[in-house]
């Protein structure tokens, strides 16, 4: 089970490492091309096509990361003069919310990517990729994300940043 888990962890590390390649080659590509425009010259036809993809990209391996590591948006404001009871209870509607939406949306990205794959669909603008590459990322980076909260609901770790009752007691 031990080596389970840090294969996992290592999965999403290595996914973070490649969003993290991703916008660097992002910055790269804009950059180049808004020189070669300033010079007059006549930039890659492929440029938006490739940070449009990117930014997508970016957006799903760096996803499951940042839930694990608390790196998205919680408003605890309201959450922080709860009771623990009441802080608990919309915790774990919050998860089961999360864990339901991410896992729809991983089931809407499987029947896109299988239904692109299958037609041959081939996105074309600047450049002409294969449609299912869009797709390609979302099945399991939203599964990651899924797996994520669930390890919220029955773990002992909470989305919120620091423990709330500490928060609490110094109002």
């Amino acid at each position: 089970m031990q080596l389970i888990a840090k294969t996992y962890g290592a999965a999403i590390s290595a996914l973070a490492a490649i969003a993290g390649v991703i916008v660097a080659a992002i910055f790269i590509v804009i950059v180049v091309d808004v020189l070669m425009r300033t010079a007059g010259l006549q930039p890659p036809s492929w440029t938006i096509t490739y940070v449009e993809y990117g930014l997508l990209y970016f957006t799903m391996c760096s996803a499951p990361y940042l839930v694990r590591h608390k790196g998205h948006v919680v408003i605890e404001s309201l959450v922080s003069v709860m009771p623990r009871g009441v802080q608990r209870f919309f915790e774990v509607v919050t998860y089961i919310a999360c864990i339901g939406g991410t896992l729809i949306f991983t089931y809407q990205s499987i029947l896109l990517l299988s239904e692109t794959w299958i037609s041959g669909r081939i996105d074309v603008r600047g450049v002409d990729i294969q449609m299912w590459i869009l797709y390609f990322p979302m099945p399991l980076c939203f599964l990651i994300i899924a797996i994520e909260f669930a390890r919220y609901l029955v773990g002992p770790d909470t989305i919120y940043s620091y423990d709330l009752t500490d928060a609490k007691d110094s109002i």
